[in-house]
């Protein structure tokens, strides 16, 4: 699977959602997959000079899951969330909460769209 660089982000003014939306060069079997198979997610998640390990990670809803990203000096720097609904390929919510920023709570959506537009 590989991300092709195509991102679109936007915001409306004084509102509070972000949509981010990309594009892979992939089924949506396969995105879907990256997203909750935990031997998968330390090729793709946090910075690429960070190690990261799946502490937990029970994809259901309900379920929760804990990530820790760590730099070259040891810091560590932990997320977790809870799975709010999980709808195997089209996509799933998580309520995401990250000790490196307690203030930060967010409820993510990701929906997986199938296209079967070529990109060039």
């Amino acid at each position: 699977m590989t991300k092709n660089g195509l991102s679109n982000i936007s915001a409306e003014p004084g509102g509070r959602e972000i949509v981010i939306i990309s594009v892979f060069d992939a089924p949506r079997e396969h995105v879907f997959r990256a997203y909750t198979d935990p031997n998968l997610i330390p090729q793709w998640w946090g910075l690429e000079e960070h190690t990261t390990t799946v502490d937990t990670m029970d994809v259901r809803p309900g379920g929760v899951w804990r990530l820790v990203s760590r730099d070259s000096n040891g810091n560590e720097f932990a997320f977790k969330g809870v799975y709010h609904s999980v709808v195997p390929p089209s996509g799933l919510s998580e309520r995401l909460n990250s000790k490196a920023c307690p203030v930060m709570c967010r409820l993510r959506r990701r929906r997986l769209k199938s296209t079967t537009a070529r990109l060039q």
